[in-house]
């Protein structure tokens, strides 16, 4: 077309745009004309028809498509035109309170909604007590109803009730008003929905020290801090099974006095508070600067169990710590003799430690306790601790500073308990923190070890008869002037732990007294007697660890005038001697004086002891 393409250009539409606007409308048909001259025009027989049918498709699938899209954007509902919302009635609610929500609607259609509902879907721990209007509330249905509300037409509902819930989840409670249109048989639904969170809860938790009011501030790294744990029902309705689970961890475990690891209150009265002491007991290893205690709470509501607010304590950590060592005096010691234990102590930790303790377990079998008590110390249940007087010099340890302290160990007269004892004390030491009053540091070490010498226990006896009756003895008794009576001297030995080398037993004869030459030994050789020196000596060489000997020897007297009324002696001036083979020591022990006094035999003492 001429006028399109005279008109539908830059300089029509400035100066004479009526023009251009027609050409514009004209378009259409101007890219037809061409279409049909490009495609069509001398290319086909019936080419008009072939066009004219070809654009009747185009314009038929075009139409089809319009109205496939109105078909399927057309809503002939009006919940658009419905308003439907549900507030909250209170800013802040806890778990356990009394919420209340409002349910609001209006009719902004043109048309009256007919037999409206408004259903209800609340959380599980949501308790429904009031609806109003009661009259119209169905609990059955947990719905409302109302009159046909008509166009412009509004109302509102209130719901009330006891909202439990875990703490700090979002609950949806959802209303939905269900209505038909005066002119139509379809119902229609408008949803309002709003999200509940809980806080807080009406179950407090509160975690203290034993000596104060507040939290704790710091723990030890590694040690034992006493805490209180305080749980209150601040509701006016009683809580059933509540569980309030403790923090275990690898490096922070707490635990109550009877080592749970849950608390557990089957009922908590309205306002009531349980207190129950609690020890937090802390192991860790990597340096950091803070830990986090966690509390988890939970209680029933009749078959649901809900988390209460999650108890986070972020708490200091500090690094108290020692280097100990304790060496021993002697490397080896002898039994019924002190050994000085030297602890040097140093504190290279964070803080200042205070009120030292030192304590170790006494075996007794090596330790004579009641004399390592005495005046530096106590012993209970086989622990000994010292006293605060012989541990004045370590009431307080500054950091970085060193100090010394010597404990005197006694050991019994007889240590037994296997052979080749050695003694190794694991020494306990602990403190309190500068700050932290009711924290306890603690650390154990074991000392150096020293060895335990062995030890030699001779006994002796003279005797005419043995315990059993049986005549040992011979001549007269009691003993005759001018004749003579003849003893037997029972000498017996018993060895400790450690092996005996070089063992020799001495002994020397009265002018008085006759070597008869009957003797009886259980080791080695026999007993020999030296005429000139009157000295009686054994030696058996060695005697093993906790091994005995017997050494048994007649001796003869012939009273003379001036002994008449007097008991004599037999032997005197006797030594036991050895070589401990374990520690090298040597060993000197004396033999008793043995004499006709018979002080053990009670069948010679009833005859008579005195010479006559």
């Amino acid at each position: 077309m001429k006028f399109h393409e005279k008109h539908l250009n830059k300089h029509h539409l400035l100066h004479a745009p009526h023009k251009w606007f027609l050409a514009f409308l004209t378009s259409p048909i101007h890219f037809c004309i061409i279409h049909y001259k490009k495609r069509y025009h001398l290319r086909f027989i019936h080419a008009k028809k072939l066009f004219f049918f070809d654009i009747s498709l185009l314009l038929s699938a075009i139409i089809i498509a319009a109205g496939a899209l109105f078909w399927f954007t057309y809503d002939p509902t009006i919940t658009d035109l419905v308003y439907l919302n549900i507030t909250p009635d209170q800013e802040r609610i806890e778990s356990g309170d009394i919420a209340s929500y409002t349910i609001t609607f209006e009719n902004n259609s043109d048309t009256s909604l007919v037999d409206p509902t408004i259903g209800l879907q609340l959380p599980p721990g949501f308790d429904l007590q009031i609806a109003e209007p009661a009259s119209r509330f169905s609990k059955q249905t947990n719905s409302f109803t109302f009159p046909n509300i008509p166009a412009g037409g509004s109302g509102n509902a209130t719901i009330s009730g006891r909202f439990f819930g875990d703490v700090g989840v979002e609950y949806p409670i959802i209303a939905t008003l269900s209505y038909k249109q005066e002119t139509r048989d379809q119902r229609e639904e408008k949803r309002a929905t709003v999200l509940a969170t809980l806080p807080d809860s009406t179950l407090k938790i509160r975690i203290t020290s034993p000596t104060e009011s507040t939290s704790p501030s710091a723990l030890l790294a590694q040690g034992q801090s006493p805490i209180t744990i305080n749980i209150k029902n601040t509701n006016d309705i009683p809580l059933n099974n509540v569980i309030l689970s403790l923090p275990q961890t690898q490096e922070l475990q707490v635990t109550t006095d009877k080592e749970n690891t849950q608390i557990i209150i089957d009922e908590l009265l309205p306002n009531q508070e349980v207190i129950t002491p609690a020890t937090i007991i802390t192991n860790i290893q990597e340096r950091q600067e803070e830990a986090t205690l966690v509390f988890t709470p939970t209680i029933d509501v009749g078959k649901d169990t809900f988390t209460q607010k999650i108890i986070n304590y972020p708490i200091a950590i500090l690094y108290p710590a020692i280097t100990a060592e304790a060496s021993w005096e002697q490397n080896s010691v002898q039994p019924n003799t002190t050994n000085n234990l030297n602890i040097t102590l140093t504190n290279n930790g964070t803080t200042r430690l205070e009120n030292m303790r030192i304590s170790f377990p006494v075996n007794n079998a090596i330790i004579n306790a009641v004399a390592l008590a005495a005046n530096i110390g106590n012993v209970t249940n086989q622990t000994f601790t010292l006293n605060s007087n012989h541990l004045a010099n370590l009431q307080t340890l500054p950091k970085g500073s060193t100090k010394s302290i010597t404990i005197p160990v006694p050991i019994i007269a007889y240590p037994t308990g296997g052979t080749d004892l050695r003694l190794s004390l694991p020494i306990t030491f602990e403190a309190n923190v500068t700050g932290l009053p009711s924290a306890t540091f603690s650390k154990t070490i074991r000392s150096a070890d020293t060895n335990i010498g062995t030890w030699l226990r001779p006994t002796a006896e003279s005797r005419y008869y043995t315990s059993e009756g049986d005549q040992l003895g011979r001549g007269p008794l009691p003993p005759k002037v001018g004749k003579e009576t003849k003893y037997w001297a029972l000498i017996n030995i018993a060895n400790g732990p450690s092996q005996i080398n070089n063992l020799t037993m001495k002994t020397s004869l009265p002018n008085h007294v006759t070597w008869t030459g009957k003797t009886s030994v259980s080791h080695g050789q026999d007993v020999s007697f030296n005429p000139q020196t009157r000295q009686v000596s054994w030696q058996p060489g060695t005697l093993g660890a906790y091994e005995k000997a017997g050494v048994y020897i007649e001796l003869s007297i012939t009273p003379r005038q001036q002994d008449r009324g007097k008991t004599l002696l037999l032997l005197n001036n006797g030594t036991l001697s050895g070589t401990d083979a374990y520690t090298g020591n040597t060993l000197t022990k004396p033999l008793p004086n043995l004499d006709t006094s018979l002080p053990n035999d009670a069948i010679a003492n009833t005859k008579g002891i005195l010479v006559q």
